[in-house]
């Protein structure tokens, strides 16, 4: 048995909501990014080490992805947070 169509108003609410949470985890991952950036880059931005920043920034993106499409508290698909970085749920 289906449950009846929510009203638009609870619906609007439950994607504001969604939206808050993607905006709070949007930030820590770009804080966590800019902390990991600073240490591993020097003042103009160029990275120590080539591979390992590109392996970051793809993790960064992939935190960014998952807080777009992954509801708050369920556990990623993708791999393990990279070493050093605590993932974090909104």
């Amino acid at each position: 048995m289906t449950s009846p169509p929510s009203p638009p108003s609870v619906i609007h609410q439950q994607r504001l909501d969604r939206l808050a949470a993607f905006l709070r985890a949007g930030e820590q991952v770009l804080a966590a990014w800019d902390a990991y950036s600073d240490q591993h880059a020097d003042p103009d931005c160029w990275p120590y080490d080539d591979e390992t920043y590109g392996r970051r920034a793809a993790r960064r993106d992939a935190d960014t992805w998952t807080a777009a499409v992954i509801p708050p508290g369920s556990p990623s698909p993708f791999t393990a947070p990279a070493a050093g970085i605590t993932a974090t749920t909104p």
